[in-house]
């Protein structure tokens, strides 16, 4: 079976998690996107620090999210 070896286990529970990560990642930035009645892509066009620090804020969170679960994963 492919899921007997460890490396193949822990590499699937490094990708689930990951996919986990950023789907919740991207609901709650479209959650908070739509109680401020923002338009993201607008926004940035008209060079809106605000809303570059919260999407700069996304990402950040995305690549510390997925370092961690894969972190963990390994571990």
């Amino acid at each position: 079976m492919f899921f007997q070896h460890i490396m193949f286990t822990k590499m699937a529970m490094a990708i689930y998690g990951g996919i986990v990560a950023v789907f919740f990642m991207v609901v709650g930035f479209r959650f908070l996107a739509g109680m401020l009645a923002l338009d993201i892509s607008n926004e940035l066009q008209e060079k809106n620090a605000a809303v570059g620090m919260a999407v700069m804020g996304m990402y950040i969170g995305i690549g510390v999210a997925i370092g961690i679960v894969v972190g963990l994963a390994i571990h």
